[in-house]
């Protein structure tokens, strides 16, 4: 797990969009292909104009978005990146 601070969204999906094309073209002398699953959950930075703690997630919240959205890509074949909704 990554916590990446002061990044765009945009940045985060490009720098997991790049370790996951790193991972895929490592090789290893005994045959193995390695890939990766990675799921990205982003915390907003900004509070809700309704609540003022609308928007801002608890750690477990975040986590639990970043692992449900590496499940989807998982699910959905693996070696991707997924961003969640967190």
């Amino acid at each position: 797990m990554l916590f990446l601070r002061k990044h765009l969204h945009k940045e985060v999906v490009r720098i997991a969009e790049r370790l996951r094309q790193d991972v895929e073209a490592c090789e290893f002398s005994f045959g193995w292909r390695l890939t990766t699953s990675i799921g990205i959950a982003i915390r907003p930075e900004t509070k809700s104009l309704r609540t003022s703690d609308e928007l801002i997630k608890a750690p477990d919240e975040l986590i639990k978005a970043a692992n449900d959205a590496m499940r989807q890509a998982k699910d959905g074949g693996g070696n991707r990146v997924i961003a969640g909704a967190a």
